[in-house]
This record gives C-alpha cells, sequence and structure tokens, in this order.
C-alpha cells in the first residue's frame, strides 16, 4: 500500500512539471511568433507604405466587445496581407487558438499611435485594455500597460 502511495505522489510530481514545461514552451513559442509578426509588419510598411491590410483594422476593438467571430475575420485580412511574401505562411491564430487581438493604429507617418499586436495568452481572454480617458495607445506613453497573460507589442 505504501509503495502504491509513493507511485502516485512520483506520479503526480510528473505529471505537473509536465504541464508547467509545456506551458512555458507555448509562452516561449508564441513570444517568438509575436517578434517574427512584428519583423514581417515592418517590413510589409516598409514596402507598402502602410501597415496591413491597408485599411483600417481592429480586431483587438471586436474582441473588447466580446464578438471573436468578428475578431478572427479582421485578424485572417492580416495575415492574408502577409503571406506568403512577409512570413511563408499564415499564422491564423495564437499557441492558444485564440485570434490576435490587432490595432493598426499607426498606418500612416504622421500617426502618434501604437499599433497594437496581442497574443491573449492562455486563458483567451484580452485583458489590455485602455485607460477609460483614452481612445488609443498614444505614442507618448513610455510603456504601455500590459495586463493578465496577454503577449503584446506595441509598434512604431
Amino acid at each position: 500500500m505504501v509503495v502504491i502511495t509513493i507511485i502516485g505522489i512520483l506520479a503526480s510530481l510528473l505529471f505537473f512539471s509536465g504541464t508547467d514545461a509545456r506551458q512555458g514552451a507555448a509562452l516561449t513559442k508564441e513570444a517568438a511568433t509575436l517578434e517574427q509578426l512584428n519583423l514581417a509588419m515592418k517590413l510589409y510598411r516598409e514596402t507598402t507604405g502602410h501597415y496591413p491590410p491597408g485599411q483600417d483594422n481592429c480586431s483587438a476593438c471586436s474582441l473588447r466587445a466580446g464578438n471573436y467571430g468578428d475578431a478572427q475575420t479582421q485578424w485572417q485580412l492580416v495575415a492574408s496581407a502577409l503571406a506568403p511574401d512577409y512570413i511563408g505562411s499564415s499564422i491564423s491564430v495564437d499557441a492558444w487558438g485564440n485570434p490576435y487581438a490587432y490595432d493598426n493604429n499607426y498606418r500612416f507617418a504622421d500617426s502618434d499611435l501604437y499599433t497594437i499586436l496581442c497574443s491573449m495568452g492562455p486563458d483567451g481572454v484580452l485583458q489590455t485594455f485602455l485607460f477609460p480617458n483614452q481612445s488609443d495607445y498614444e505614442l507618448d506613453q513610455p510603456d504601455p500597460p500590459v495586463q493578465g497573460d496577454d503577449l503584446c507589442l506595441f509598434i512604431l
């Protein structure tokens, strides 16, 4: 009986350490994917003069309103603009299967707003929101706040 208990304890330790390792690997992979998308967007902007898809696009706005279907459609416009010339293959969802939160505010050179790209993280909830008196993240904010387990880039 003691042996079975010890085996059960060891098995549970292995299970939980394996889960933590998988979660850490997913976070690392997603951070690398965001950097890849960041580079692709900058190359796209260098070529076209604007961030993709070339029109106002705010999947982040749809996600804040709880409309995941619209957010996925908005993000697909961005992914389609980047693939295959800038990222090779389309990146349609983050490491956890959620659409990316994107707002291409900084479409033109005279804009004073960040372009935002976020993964909602493992919980699938966009927690990075604007302050109540803001409509967009402005460039004079040195470090815009990232909340919860979101992974975000604020692109210039």
